[in-house]
Order: C-alpha cells, then structure tokens, then sequence
C-alpha cells in the first residue's frame, strides 16, 4: 500500500469544508462468493451513541471448504466521533479463526500519548498517532459518510495498516448500475502501483448509503465478492438469494490463488 508524505494535501483532502453528517445505527446481512462459488455469509453492524460507536463484521462459512474448514472472522472497530463529526479509530480487533488455526491482529491508538500500538500474530509494534486516522473497516464508515457529503472525484484517507499507517486513495464517482442489479454509488480504490490488483464498492445512494457490493480482484485473476442480502422493505439496493446467481459450493482448490480461509478474510476483512 502507499505511503503518505504529503501530510498538509491530505489534511485538506480530509477538512472538505463542512462536517460530517451522523450515519445513524444499521445492521446489513452479505453473501460471499469466491469466484462466484459460494462461500458464507456476512453480517455488517454499527451502533452509535453521542461520544462515538462499535462497527462490527461477522462472516461466518457456509459453503464448500469455508464451511468444512469452520471458516469464522470476527472484526471490531471501535471509535470516537472527531469534532467535524468524523470518526477516528479508538481499537480495532480483527479475529480469523478455523479448525485447523487462528489468526489475530489489532491496533489501539492512544491520541493522549501520541501512539497507535500495533499488534500482530504476537508481535507488538508502537508508532506514531495520525489525527484522524481509522482502521481499514472504518474507512467504509468514512466513505458512506463522504457519500453522504455528496463528495465525489479522489480522496485520501489515512488508514491503520499492519505495520504503519497507510495512505489510501479512493475515486468516489457517480450513481450507476450495479452488477447483478439496482443501483449504487460506485467507489474504487486508486493503487500507485499497476500490479492487476483492483478494488471496487458500491454504496446504497439512500442514506445511510451501506454497502450494497464490495468486489476484490487480485492480479492471479481470483475475484471475492461481497453482496447485500435484500432485507424487508428495501427497493432495488440489495440482492435476494433469488436473485444471486447460482451457488457452486466448490470444494477444488484454485492454483496459486489464496486458500479459502485468506480469500475470505481479503473481502470480509476490507483489505482492498
């Protein structure tokens, strides 16, 4: 991922003049597929009060060897609320679990002492804070948020990464189709580096603007995806079980592409 030396230029890109609006509480269901194979499902929940809020993601294997293997990720971002109404990164706990292994990572950034302490697969790593700075699940709040604000064109947004915090830079562009149906606000991350790696989102242009698809494709030609189960009363934003195309619950592994476990933690985990 980039790094961020342009510290002022993303400080602007971020200011955008007024505040951010409030993304009041949701709870939104997902189906995962891994090359169009069915995989599980996923839950995306956020509860918010006054001083900040919890923004959580359950996915869970249902299918082929996501369900075999037990496949389960728990991902957790706390925040507070910013002064403009934005949120910034409190603690963040990403749990993946199967029957054969577990893996965990975290970061806890601590604006008092001026630190984000990260941890990883027991290693633990202290480094500078960034103002406004969220976890790489937050940053959808942030980007439903930017929607919200009626941004469109690139914007950067300082993210927690493994080792450092990362810059990212996304286009938000116009209100379209979505692949599959309804549409969406189509969103991409913009990579520096032409490696076949690609990221796209849609967000729900209602508010509060959830995700309605997250498409990941890797340079291996592997694609994971992410698509919002329609819930009672919603109009043309989310794809029913009907609607999705059918469900190969393959079990064959897929050259050198990621194994199963890691395919859906790329989507589930937001690593765009």
């Amino acid at each position: 991922m980039p790094r961020f030396p342009r510290v002022l230029l993303f400080a602007a890109l971020m200011a955008g003049g007024a505040d951010a609006a409030p993304v009041p509480a949701f709870s939104e269901r997902y189906e995962v597929r891994r090359n169009g194979d069915r995989l599980g499902e996923a839950t995306l929940s956020l509860e918010v009060d006054e001083r900040g809020g919890r923004l959580a993601q359950r996915t869970e294997g249902t299918a082929g060897l996501a369900r075999i293997l037990g496949v389960r990720i728990d991902e957790r971002s706390t925040f507070a609320w910013r002064p403009d109404g934005r949120p910034e990164t409190r603690e963040y706990a990403y749990d993946q679990s199967t029957s054969v292994n577990q893996r965990r990572r975290g970061a806890r950034v601590d604006a008092g002492t001026g630190t984000i302490r990260l941890t990883d697969k027991g290693e633990v790593q202290d480094v500078p804070y960034v103002d406004g700075v969220v976890d790489r699940q937050l940053l959808t709040l942030a980007l439903m948020q930017a929607v919200a604000a009626g941004r469109r064109g690139e914007l950067v947004f300082r993210v927690v990464g493994r080792r450092a915090v990362e810059d990212q830079t996304w286009r938000i562009g116009a209100e379209g189709e979505v692949p599959g149906g309804g549409r969406g606000v189509r969103i991409e991350r913009i990579r520096q580096t032409a490696d076949g790696r690609r990221t796209v989102l849609w967000l729900d242009p209602r508010a509060p603007h959830v995700p309605l698809r997250i498409e990941q494709h890797e340079d291996d030609g592997e694609s994971v995806e992410m698509r919002r189960l329609a819930t009672r009363g919603a109009q043309g934003g989310g794809v029913s079980p009907s609607d999705a195309a059918p469900a190969r619950s393959s079990t064959r592994p897929t050259g050198h592409s990621p194994s199963t476990p890691q395919a859906v933690a790329n989507i589930a985990a937001n690593t765009r």
